[in-house]
């Protein structure tokens, strides 16, 4: 997830690279997965919370999508 304040990791080159390449080996390619902002997640859950008592919410999946 990003916003706008967000430029990027912090993290040293190595731990950067580490990160990579264990996510390329279980076939997560960062550069092209598709990033949501922060607002769109929190609205969802508000959503989620302000649904009437009488119903149950067994279980919420979110992911961003493609534009």
């Amino acid at each position: 997830m990003m916003d706008e304040t967000k430029t990027g990791m912090n993290w040293p080159m190595g731990r950067r690279m580490r990160f990579a390449q264990e996510n390329a080996k279980v076939g997560l390619n960062l550069r092209e997965r598709p990033i949501s902002h922060y607002n769109s997640v929190t609205d969802a859950f508000r959503a989620v919370l302000d649904m009437p008592a009488d119903l149950h919410v067994g279980m919420v999946t979110l992911s961003a999508s493609r534009r």
